[in-house]
């Protein structure tokens, strides 16, 4: 073991132990599952507020048991760290698949009405995850409020990242809030699907 390995493996196991502390004083729970051994499909779901947005998202991968750990030099099983969730062992963090958003609003947050508008979608992994890439995605808009979704135009551009084409005209006459919903995959058949509720509203 190399003298930086061993100080970034210290390092973690600091991290790990004061990290302990905190949520033990501040009486949080810690919740660990119990997995079967052999490769599964999983479904994880997870409900977010930001403002007047709503982000609904769902990841699905495939998981097993692992023999021998597979994180990048300096990450830590948090498990083996934290003796009260009782997994200690090899560990591998799950590909799961984020996606990053450039809406080109302006500064209130609107783009304008009546017109066609251009989104950048970018799937992106954690750091410490085996390096894949994001190939497909499929987006969808709804100007009713998820009542209807309308599918969009989307183009790959390389890298993870697709440009995605809103036409505000579906909108009708009357301004009002865009609701989004994309579906993502990569190559080894993991994906993500997520809706934001009121991502940006349309201005006249």
């Amino acid at each position: 073991m190399t003298t930086t390995t061993a100080r970034r493996r210290r390092r973690a196991t600091v991290v790990a132990a004061v990290l302990t502390l905190l949520l033990l004083a501040t009486g949080c729970r810690i919740i660990a599952f119990d997995l079967a051994p052999e490769a599964q499909r999983y479904r994880m779901t997870l409900d977010q507020e930001n403002g007047a947005s709503t982000v609904h998202t769902a990841w699905e991968f495939t998981s097993a048991r692992v023999v021998e750990d597979d994180t990048p030099e300096g990450t830590m099983c948090f498990g083996n760290y934290v003796p009260e969730v009782g997994l200690g062992g090899p560990c591998e963090a799950e590909p799961l698949i984020f996606l990053g958003y450039e809406l080109a609003l302006d500064l209130d947050n609107t783009a304008p009405a009546g017109r066609q508008h251009t989104v950048e979608v970018t799937g992106y992994y954690e750091d410490d995850t085996k390096p894949l890439e994001v190939v497909e995605l499929a987006a969808w808009a709804s100007f009713d409020e998820g009542a209807t979704w309308t599918p969009l135009t989307v183009e790959a551009t390389g890298g993870g990242t697709f440009s995605v084409t809103v036409d505000h005209r579906e909108a009708g006459p009357r301004p009002g809030s865009v609701w989004l919903r994309v579906h993502a995959g990569d190559t080894e058949g993991n994906t993500v699907e997520q809706t934001i509720e009121n991502a940006y509203a349309l201005r006249r």
